[in-house]
């Protein structure tokens, strides 16, 4: 009888041994994710980078505005075409600060401005840093002095031009009609 009590005692106890490491070996995993969920705040990895990326595509937008309204630039190619190249005049665009554009040329040669005839830019408008032909939104932007709009795809509206002091803007809103 010792040896059938012996065993069963044995047996309970390794019961309660088991019992005891399986509570045990819970309550330290519940522990440790309450530890990691208290010490490590979770945070989507892209949220983060999306913030960043807001951040800097406001920042870059709000200087590429400053860097378009109010200047004057000079067109090297317009509507696909090279300028002074092809057309013996240059063409001078100026985005007033309420994104209003004003064009002029100038005959090469001469030291008159004057309205275009046709106004190539009639349909080209400014707006909330947006450049729009018939109400379709063009991207742009600025790389240094130069102003790239439109993607140069033949036949649509594609412009280039650098950033210049002379004429100044009052000069070419002020210019005389062709």
């Amino acid at each position: 009888m010792i040896n059938k009590k012996n065993i069963r005692e044995n047996e309970e106890e390794f019961k309660m041994n088991k019992q005891r490491k399986s509570n045990l070996l819970a309550g330290i995993t519940a522990l440790l994710g309450l530890v990691f969920l208290t010490a490590c705040p979770v945070k989507p990895a892209s949220s983060e980078k999306q913030t960043d990326k807001k951040e800097e595509t406001q920042v870059d937008k709000k200087e590429a505005q400053e860097n378009i309204l109010n200047t004057v630039w000079e067109a090297e190619v317009l509507w696909d075409d090279p300028y002074p190249e092809t057309n013996s005049e240059h063409y001078y665009i100026y985005i007033g600060e309420d994104g209003t554009i004003y064009d002029a040329v100038k005959v090469v040669g001469t030291q008159n401005l004057k309205k275009p005839n046709p106004d190539l830019l009639a349909t080209v408008k400014f707006k909330n840093n947006k450049f729009t032909v018939e109400g379709k939104e063009v991207p742009h932007k600025v790389t240094g002095d130069i102003l790239t709009v439109g993607d140069f795809t033949p036949g649509n509206f594609n412009l280039k031009a650098k950033r210049i002091t002379s004429p100044t803007g009052e000069e070419i809103k002020n210019a005389p009609q062709n």
